[in-house]
């Protein structure tokens, strides 16, 4: 992963990775704390690059995306809860929820809730 935009002032980051002959991914995550909790609005944009990434891309429906954003928040929020962050600059540690999540190329849209 390449951090390609970091601004910690607006609790954003911009990173970019490259899978030689299959994708180039952009992932956006933008945290917006709100009282006791944490919403964090993570974007990810694949571009097939090759045939693998043709077919990486047609797998990555909507359905495995909400999946994928399920498991990363449950791991996100056991990070925090476990105080492995206590001695890392990020926001608070408080409850993460996961909304408006976009995926692929469609461009779909997912609020977990």
């Amino acid at each position: 992963w390449y951090i390609i935009s970091y601004k910690p002032e607006d609790w954003f980051v911009e990173m970019l990775k490259i899978v030689p002959k299959v994708t180039a991914c952009r992932l956006e995550i933008q945290l917006t704390p709100t009282g006791d909790e944490c919403f964090a609005d993570i974007t990810y944009s694949h571009t097939s690059i090759g045939a693998a990434g043709d077919e990486f891309v047609a797998s990555f429906t909507a359905d495995s995306y909400r999946k994928f954003m399920q498991a990363w928040e449950a791991e996100l929020n056991h990070f925090l809860k476990t105080n492995l962050a206590a001695d890392m600059t990020m926001p608070p540690k408080q409850p993460l929820q996961l909304r408006n999540n976009s995926a692929s190329e469609v461009q779909m849209k997912q609020v977990l809730g």
